[in-house]
């Protein structure tokens, strides 16, 4: 079948049936092949170790006592194992020097799954056992999706943590519409995938920065959700009102900084008070951390956005706001108005579309 082949960095197979000759191109080119991506086992000979790989997408054990070959981590990007279970091991990533950790040096995207595999939904998989405390993820800026199987998952190590989340209304696993699925539904409840991302970044707490994606949610976001107040990074796609942007942002004392894709009105909004520029009283500062504010759009920010003369007043952090305001001579006179009384107000990048 493979005949004539001088030098190649990448190959994919899926069909069971070519199993050999899988295992002889891999034990071939062990010293070269930088992507490997494949549903069957995957062997080596005794003593062999793939040192380029950049890449590896494999069914980590589809057979009862299957183990990886060996595989040097150091340049590793991307991980995907499937069909993880007990009685995986990380093993093939290591020195086989007990006292070593196993480190990941490269490695910017991790996804697990277990593809159905009844032992891979047993929580206790998710933990020390298969997650040693020395298995090091120092660059690690991505889980996908299939987070209610990793929310134990250890990164001690870890410096930067992203993840993506998506709980947005659709056909279920199985593509059946069941009315009664939403039945008991309610549409407060917290999004399984925001619970179990910060369920991840508790076990992360030694990390720089943690960000957290919302890409779409079937709930309204609510501060009380986000229960991790380590998150250095809030990106939030869904709307959400003026008083849950204010709840996030006091919750939040590590948020560096926050994107709202849409800012809708609510009550919070009308109870929003701007002293006049030479009066006494000033607007009571929120203890935050936060650095940047962005709004993409919104429904509050017309020819008097007052939010916007509201977060430069309350927020003595703030350094960068971009938000779609206009026109922006009303923030400008505002800025000129109060810069006496808030004297820092001259040092924030306005940025408006």
């Amino acid at each position: 079948m493979f005949t004539g082949i001088a030098a190649f960095d990448e190959y994919r197979v899926d069909m069971a049936e070519y199993e050999d000759d899988i295992r002889l191109l891999t034990d071939h080119y062990a010293n070269q092949l930088c992507a490997l991506d494949s549903w069957t086992p995957v062997t080596v000979s005794p003593g062999r170790v793939l040192t380029q790989l950049a890449r590896l997408d494999v069914a980590s054990c589809s057979e009862s006592g299957y183990r990886l070959p060996r595989i040097d981590p150091a340049n590793l990007k991307t991980l995907k194992l499937s069909q993880w279970s007990a009685s995986c091991s990380w093993a093939p990533f290591g020195t086989g020097d007990d006292d070593a950790a196993i480190k990941f040096p490269s490695l910017t995207l991790l996804s697990m799954s277990d593809d159905g595999a009844p032992a891979a939904s047993d929580a206790a998989i998710w933990h020390q056992s298969s997650f040693p405390w020395k298995l090091c993820f120092p660059r690690l800026r991505e889980i996908p999706p299939a987070l209610q199987y990793v929310s134990e998952l250890s990164l001690p190590a870890t410096k930067h943590l992203m993840i993506g989340t998506d709980d947005s209304a659709g056909d279920n696993a199985d593509g059946d519409d069941d009315d009664d699925d939403d039945a008991d539904y309610d549409e407060y409840d917290v999004p399984p995938s925001i619970a179990a991302a910060c369920r991840i970044f508790e076990h992360a707490q030694g990390a720089e920065s943690l960000e957290l994606n919302i890409e779409d949610s079937q709930s309204p976001i609510l501060p009380e959700h986000i229960t991790c107040t380590s998150i250095t990074s809030l990106y939030i796609r869904p709307s959400v009102g003026v008083g849950t942007m204010l709840g996030l942002i006091g919750k939040l004392p590590k948020l560096a900084s926050i994107y709202i894709s849409y800012l809708n009105a609510d009550e919070a909004e009308a109870d929003l008070q701007l002293p006049g520029p030479d009066e006494d009283c000033v607007v009571e500062p929120l203890s935050t951390s936060i650095r940047e504010i962005t709004i993409a759009e919104s429904s509050v920010l017309g020819g008097s956005p007052e939010i916007i003369k509201y977060l430069l007043l309350k927020i003595p952090s703030l350094a960068r706001l971009h938000a779609a305001f206009r026109p922006k001579r009303r923030i400008a006179e505002f800025v000129d108005a109060y810069s006496t009384r808030y004297p820092r107000l001259l040092g924030v990048k306005l940025v408006h579309d």
